[in-house]
């Protein structure tokens, strides 16, 4: 069987709904963050006795987001422990790296849906290869950000054009504002 690169659907940006950010718990494209303090019924004792028996994420999902000491992905996503896998480097970029880790969360860890997560104030923002690589002196690609959500959607695009991804049947970018707290869905593709 001959592959061939899936269809793509890309919601437009600034979608009015957005049926990936109403799974979560926070049920509105623009919401408030809030606190992931206050399980479903479950004691913090009961959630980790069940993380023990299965490595996989309940919810089959994947954040990919920036290293950024501001952003607590679980309380933005109003996520708990053990029902997502969240991978995270400078600017919340898809790397090489990136790609590794998502091979095995499709493949061997049951994950189908990735939400690669950038945030507003982001230091990758208004910087060029070429003066992060005189600042650091590695000689490697930082991938800088000038329009979040052209990133988002080169991000988006590559991650749905990798044969050893085709497990996942959403991935979506969103956009993480640090000061108000709030998320923008701005790109999403899904499988047909």
């Amino acid at each position: 069987m001959r592959n061939r690169p899936p269809k793509r659907r890309f919601a437009k940006v600034g979608s009015p709904s957005s049926p990936l950010i109403a799974q979560f718990p926070c049920t509105t494209i623009r919401h408030r963050a809030r606190s992931h303090d206050t399980d479903r019924s479950a004691t913090r004792r009961e959630r980790r006795v069940r993380l023990g028996a299965d490595p996989r994420p309940s919810r089959r999902l994947a954040v990919v987001t920036c290293m950024d000491a501001r952003i607590d992905v679980f309380a933005v996503l109003g996520l708990h422990l053990g029902e997502a896998h969240v991978i995270r480097n400078a600017g919340g970029r898809v790397t090489d790296d990136v790609l590794r880790s998502l091979a095995l969360s499709s493949h061997v860890l049951g994950v189908d849906t990735v939400v690669v997560m950038q945030h507003t104030k982001c230091g990758l923002v208004g910087v060029t290869d070429a003066e992060l690589r005189d600042f650091t002196g590695a000689d490697f690609g930082f991938f800088p950000i000038d329009d979040h959500a052209a990133a988002l959607r080169e991000d988006i695009e590559l991650l749905a054009m990798k044969p050893f991804l085709q497990k996942l049947n959403i991935i979506a970018g969103f956009i993480y504002d640090v000061e108000s707290g709030e998320i923008d869905d701005l790109v999403r593709w899904e499988r047909d």
